[in-house]
């Protein structure tokens, strides 16, 4: 069997099997990759660390324990951010990640708990709170996750140099002492990670757009209830009340219906898919060829799997409706098949992957190359700039330009290169100039 395959004059491809492949995605603005992190002694102080987005945190261990698994199987799609304030060096006999001094390591990031925003509320009174419900504060990492088994909670994955990480550190002090009130929309815990990563440094956050979108997709949706609905009227309706021209009523209701929701559905599977490939391309170099491949596989799966799953179910529905009627879980998966499709994918791709991990096979990743791509890389490298811009010159000939042999004002330079490509800047393989070369003065000038 062949270690490859040509599928054209210039690109092959290969199957690699990534051992021990570690649980790595994409964040919801199909750019940023995020890596689970299962030993905590491996977080660093500066990492921008993303967890499972938790409201009840800390009423109940179990509570917290069912958020971080959703979250490690790419259940739960709402994230909470915060940075590393010190390095995990390690962890006690009691689960406690612990710093150099051996005190428990801290984290930074605008939060509260529903323990300490009554606490909040009823020291500072309603109103106040409301205008100011999260402080930007430290905390322990350990109010968080037990570190005798970590996860659920995913790192960023980036590049950060011992001074970024320094600086990183110093922007968060900054920023708890001179924090402005916490805001939903505008000021939240993702916008002061993002603010603080090392890697983007923008006052962003990508789920506030993303929410909005999938809210008014679900609104749209609604309509696509009614219509339904409306559906399942016509079809109650005798057929010898019906009149001429009635076919195409029902017709013209179904394409209406399709029109608010499978073809939004499409399109975002289209976007996200389009968005991932160039967003994951631009990033190539930085996250590695076995990274790159991976996600990319697997987003283009997730759209013609999950994306596929929820168009065709949501294409099907006023079929099952005007057959069978069942309105209300018609309803119901016309309000939650892009999101169940994607759960389904996700638990099936975690299932597949900690399954090949664990039997020693590796996950099988289809690694792509371009003969045209390694030939341009392969002529990058360069001396200097003339040989970027030149041919290597390998004959001189000097002839003299004039009939008279004495006439030695002007010089012919017949200049041959074997090993110039030909192409639309550098021209044919063997070129010719002409320099003319003024008579040197008394100086040898």
């Amino acid at each position: 069997m062949p270690d490859s395959i040509t599928f054209d004059e210039s690109t092959t491809g290969k199957i690699e099997f990534w051992k021990d492949a570690p649980h790595v995605t994409l964040y919801i603005d199909d750019y940023n990759v995020m890596e689970e992190v299962t030993d905590l002694t491996k977080l660093r102080k500066g990492d921008h660390c993303i967890v499972g987005l938790n409201p009840v945190r800390k009423l109940h261990r179990w509570c917290d324990a069912l958020v971080f698994f959703l979250a490690s199987w790419e259940i739960l799609r709402l994230y909470h951010h915060f940075i590393m304030f010190e390095d995990v060096v390690s962890i006690d006999s009691k689960g406690v990640p612990l710093n150099a001094e051996g005190e428990a390591a801290k984290i930074c990031e605008y939060s509260n708990t529903p323990v300490g925003a009554i606490r909040q509320a009823l020291k500072i009174g309603i109103v106040n709170f409301i205008r100011d419900p999260a402080p930007f504060q430290q905390l322990t990492l350990h109010d968080y996750q037990d570190g005798r088994s970590a996860f659920g909670i995913y790192r960023v994955v980036d590049n950060i140099t011992p001074k970024d990480r320094d600086s990183i550190v110093q922007e968060a002090k900054n920023l708890m002492l001179s924090f402005k009130p916490y805001d939903i929309i505008f000021r939240n815990c993702e916008h002061a990670a993002w603010g603080l990563d090392a890697g983007t440094k923008r006052w962003i956050s990508p789920q506030v757009p993303w929410f909005l979108y999938n809210f008014l997709r679900l609104v749209v949706h609604l309509i696509g209830c009614i219509l339904l609905y409306h559906l399942e009227t016509l079809r109650g309706i005798s057929p010898d009340l019906r009149v001429e021209g009635w076919g195409f009523y029902e017709n013209a209701t179904v394409i209406v219906y399709n029109l608010f929701t499978t073809i939004p559905v499409g399109l975002q599977v289209l976007v996200s898919l389009v968005r991932s490939a160039v967003r994951l391309t631009e990033r190539k170099e930085k996250l590695g060829e076995m990274i790159y491949f991976f996600l990319l596989a697997k987003e283009v799966a997730r759209a013609v799997i999950s994306g596929g799953m929820a168009i065709l179910m949501l294409a099907l529905l006023p079929r099952i409706v005007w057959s069978f009627g069942c309105i209300v879980i018609a309803s119901f998966f016309v309000m939650t098949s892009y999101f169940l499709s994607d759960v389904v994918f996700n638990v099936s791709a975690q299932l597949i992957m900690r399954w090949l991990n664990s039997s020693g096979t590796g996950v099988p990743v289809a690694v792509f190359a371009s003969q045209r791509e390694l030939q341009r890389q392969s002529k990058l490298p360069r001396t200097s700039f003339w040989e970027a811009f030149s041919p290597r010159l390998t004959q001189l000939e000097w002839v003299p330009r004039s009939n008279n042999p004495s006439d030695a004002s002007t010089t012919l330079i017949r200049e041959r290169s074997k090993s110039c490509p030909s192409s639309p800047i550098l021209g044919s393989s063997v070129r010719r100039r002409t320099l003319r070369i003024k008579k040197g003065k008394e100086n040898g000038a």
